[in-house]
């Protein structure tokens, strides 16, 4: 109950980009038409102004269609031209090629991508909210926070923008623990073709040269990953030139790979790795909490969740993995007024009800666990089976547990 995974968030969050892509014959069509550069720059739109209002309402029609599983509600959420101009901005793509392009990526986002990720949480387990939006340079974004069934987190800003019609749609999306826009992830895949032109591979430096030549290899290790082989898909990407495996999103998917293999070990130096090299970014400060609690650092995990938590927007799960790290360090009282603050801001977010769970049997609080658990059973129609669990030895073992079994079969 202590430690929090997540490199499941990250297999989610980075598999959502790398779906999108389309087949591979789009991608060598998009490559060659930018090689022979006789086609028009591409220039993405600027976005419209969005009001707050505007914002949550389309925040709210997204976690409802993906609770219902509902694809073609959240296909028109999303704008995937626009999406696929700001991948492609600046590069000369002729209007076919375009249309192609994007005809590629939605197909890939209903089948593997976005779309489908969105519309499969309820069947994973998964929980979705609106958190709130917010407004910088860019535009106004929406934040969604997802809670997989597996462990961890994911925050997805979407960039917002209206059309002619008034409709409200998003044409990026940033998430928290990739650290870059989801634009910037598909037109990477999209111009390492471009490796195709030799002149081209002249002209670059000799890192830039080593991604593109082997960009392929990295789309099929995240294929794999996705696949559900992430053993092998982290061994291809172990396998990688070094100057290759220092790129941050190589980084980032080695990690999300080796989290979801169970490998301790072999998750620690993927993440020893990503923190070495990129110790202030952002995706890594995420990923720092997950290898701080393996590392046994807790107070080190407790700096990290409050770097995060200033880096984004306002969010009460961030009050469980401070109650779990403060659990970590016996500050039993500290822990108590944490996770109450959370339950009181996020009464539903069941997460946080078993860390006060992990909290009472921590104190050996029988009577308050017995309590507790009764309570969450009404609230959330769960079903226990604690003596399964090493967690609840003692209390299963104490007085209290065989009342608290007559109770659950009274009620």
């Amino acid at each position: 109950m202590g430690q929090q995974r997540y490199g499941r968030a990250y297999a989610v969050g980075l598999a959502l980009a790398m779906g999108l892509f389309g087949c591979k014959r789009v991608v060598g069509e998009v490559a060659r038409e930018v090689a022979q550069a006789t086609s028009p720059e591409v220039k993405a739109p600027s976005v419209k102004a969005v009001s707050e209002t505007e914002a949550q309402a389309f925040g709210e029609a997204l976690v409802t269609a993906a609770r219902r599983g509902d694809k073609p509600k959240l296909e028109g959420l999303i704008d995937f031209k626009v999406m696929v101009q700001r991948s492609l901005a600046d590069l000369k793509v002729a209007n076919a090629v375009l249309q192609q392009t994007t005809a590629g990526v939605i197909q890939g986002a209903r089948t593997t991508g976005l779309v489908h990720q969105l519309a499969s949480i309820s069947e994973r387990g998964d929980t979705i909210k609106v958190l709130q939006t917010r407004t910088d340079d860019t535009g106004r974004w929406a934040t969604v926070r997802l809670l997989p069934a597996a462990g961890g987190f994911e925050h997805y800003d979407f960039l917002l923008d209206k059309r002619g019609n008034g409709d409200v749609v998003t044409v990026d999306v940033q998430m928290l623990t990739s650290g870059e826009l989801m634009s910037a992830t598909m037109g990477r895949a999209l111009v390492s073709a471009l490796g195709m032109d030799k002149s081209l591979l002249k002209r670059l430096s000799e890192r830039e040269n080593a991604l593109l030549k082997h960009m392929p290899d990295i789309l099929k290790a995240q294929q794999t990953l996705v696949t559900g082989d992430a053993a092998g898909a982290a061994s291809m990407l172990e396998a990688l030139p070094e100057k290759v495996r220092e790129q941050k999103f190589v980084m980032l998917v080695l990690v999300q790979a080796t989290a979801a293999t169970g490998d301790d070990a072999r998750y620690s130096r993927a993440l020893s790795a990503l923190l070495k090299a990129f110790p202030n970014d952002p995706a890594a400060t995420v990923a720092s909490i997950d290898h701080h609690f393996l590392t046994k650092e807790y107070d080190k995990a407790l700096a990290a969740i409050d770097r995060v938590e200033k880096s984004t927007v306002p969010d009460p799960y961030f009050g469980v993995l401070r109650t779990n790290a403060l659990l970590e360090l016996d500050r039993f009282d500290d822990a108590r007024k944490a996770i109450d603050a959370t339950i009181d801001k996020e009464p539903d977010m069941l997460m946080a009800h078993f860390s006060l769970v992990a909290l009472l049997l921590r104190q050996k609080a029988h009577d308050a666990t017995a309590a507790q658990l009764l309570k969450m059973r009404e609230t959330f129609n769960l079903e226990y089976d604690l003596a399964a669990v090493p967690e609840y030895a003692d209390f299963v073992a104490s007085p209290q547990y065989a009342r608290f079994v007559n109770e659950l079969g009274a009620k």
